[in-house]
């Protein structure tokens, strides 16, 4: 994550997600609501929107045994992220979009089944 208006590197967002399903107008994508939100020098992380999942389990949008497939996840996507992709992160971090780049336009029937 970047500031936009400074550029300043703000740490990175781990957002786990269900498989993209294709669809015949492009892909849709299941948000796992759970989130990790590791602080620049990586010297820190913390959970986000732990209360969204309860929420989502206590609705019926996940069981309990995916909200826990979710955190175990999540616990593998840390362990690579500080372990073995560690470096490259560091490296990512100094990355910067090309200054020429716009944003995409949404189909009209975006939200059709």
């Amino acid at each position: 994550m970047w500031n936009e208006a400074s550029g300043r590197h703000l740490g990175w967002k781990l957002n786990p997600e269900a498989p993209l399903k294709h669809t015949k107008i492009g892909f849709d994508a299941r948000d796992h609501a759970l989130d990790v939100i590791i602080e620049p020098g990586m010297q820190s992380w913390r959970l986000k929107d732990e209360d969204e999942l309860a929420e989502a389990v206590e609705i019926g949008l996940f069981a309990e045994l995916e909200a826990e497939a979710i955190r175990k996840t999540l616990s593998g996507a840390l362990e690579d992220f500080f372990g073995k992709r560690h470096e490259e992160m560091q490296n990512r971090a100094e990355w910067k979009p090309h200054r020429g780049w716009t944003l995409p336009v949404l189909n009209e029937a975006w939200e059709a089944p």
